[in-house]
């Protein structure tokens, strides 16, 4: 029901043309975001009042967010910094009671992995004694036969290269360079590359083919996760990676995704212009 009333919202869809034709990046985005929010929360559909049950995570799963070591006395402590926040306690005997509780966290925590590596190192000290004592024996500084002073000549020598003049002229890819408080924005490379006479050549980018361009999208839509955090258009991942009709081919029902031809033609769109939607 879902994906069919995206396939019949004829309105919508005249909408995605017209802006296809005009190159309109921003409205392309706009008619499919639109297309998810109206099919999603129509009456018939039903899809809205689920979404909340969609990422309902299973208490009794152990993981980052119900560790092994987080026992009955870790709930406790932190129960009652709970009920103090709750009741308006002051703010000392607040402050007291996590420094409690995470301190035994913090404690209950290490005796697990102790736990974990001693556990390890029995396994291991049945199976490989050899191997057993040579990770209990201490690591010390310059373990390896090759200096430090060797060992950097041979990078800078290997890294450090020269350019000769029969190579060719770097692209823009080759002027990459880490954002970071040490080194300088792309922008000053480039202008001291223009007040040295030196530009880079620019890359070259052929737009893949539209059936090209489904594929891909075919392919990461089945890669989604549908517990997975929803992106800055706030659509939950299930509303994409759900929206399919069955389709009868060679004899047999297959289930394709109505999402994938108007996400493509947007991508193709989004290559062809070299903008990006500003929603």
């Amino acid at each position: 029901m879902y994906a069919r009333h995206i396939s019949e919202n004829m309105e919508l869809l005249a909408q995605f043309d017209e802006a296809e034709r005009a190159s309109d990046v921003d409205k392309l985005a706009f008619c499919v975001r639109s297309l998810i929010v109206q099919a999603a929360s129509s009456r018939a559909v039903g899809m809205s009042a689920q979404a909340r049950c969609v990422f309902k995570r299973e208490c009794s799963r152990k993981g980052p967010m119900n560790p092994v070591w987080f026992d009955w006395e870790c709930w406790e402590k932190r129960k009652k910094f709970i009920e103090a926040v709750k009741r308006g306690d002051a703010e000392h005997a607040c402050r007291s009671l996590k420094k409690e509780s995470d301190s035994y966290n913090c404690r209950m925590k290490r005796r697990h992995t102790r736990h974990l590596c001693n556990l390890f190192l029995d396994r291991l000290f049945s199976k490989d004694p050899a191997v057993h004592a040579l990770l209990k024996k201490q690591t010390r500084s310059n373990t390896t036969p090759v200096s430090a002073l060797v060992w950097h000549d041979h990078l800078h020598r290997h890294f450090r290269v020269a350019r000769t003049s029969e190579e060719p002229r770097p692209s823009a890819v080759d002027m990459a360079v880490p954002c970071s408080k040490n080194h300088p924005p792309p922008e000053v490379l480039f202008r001291q590359g223009e007040l040295s006479g030196w530009t880079p050549d620019p890359d070259e980018f052929e737009n893949p083919d539209l059936s090209v361009l489904e594929g891909v999208v075919c392919r990461q839509f089945q890669k989604l996760s549908a517990g997975a955090s929803s992106g800055f258009d706030a659509i939950p991942i299930p509303f994409i990676k759900h929206a399919c009709l069955p389709v009868r081919c060679d004899g047999k029902f297959k289930q394709v995704n109505v999402l994938v031809p108007l996400m493509a033609r947007l991508f193709r769109v989004l290559l062809s212009e070299s903008k990006v939607p500003a929603c």
